[in-house]
């Protein structure tokens, strides 16, 4: 993997986040795998850039972000995990 490991985002347990970084792109894992609901995790992040969020399965928009410490509210569904790519502009 060329980028290094991104240790910019925090949430709230049971939920998990990890990235990896490179320049101002950022590549988020954010996972709940305790419940068997849909929920809404809040993630605690500073990004190097202005963003545009994007769910990188399906390349939807989700969003974006100001650079800076921002906060982003991913919904997690019965995948129960998420990755996003969060590319700088």
């Amino acid at each position: 993997m060329d980028g290094q490991l991104y240790d910019k985002a925090v949430v709230d347990r049971p939920a998990r986040v990890s990235g990896m970084s490179r320049g101002n792109d950022v590549a988020l894992l954010v996972a709940e795998y305790y419940g068997s609901k849909p929920v809404t995790v809040t993630v605690n992040l500073e990004v190097p850039a202005a963003s545009d969020v994007l769910d990188a399965e399906t390349g939807e928009k989700l969003g974006a972000l100001a650079a800076g410490k921002q906060t982003l509210a991913v919904k997690l569904d019965e995948h129960r995990s998420r990755v996003l790519w969060i590319k700088g502009k």
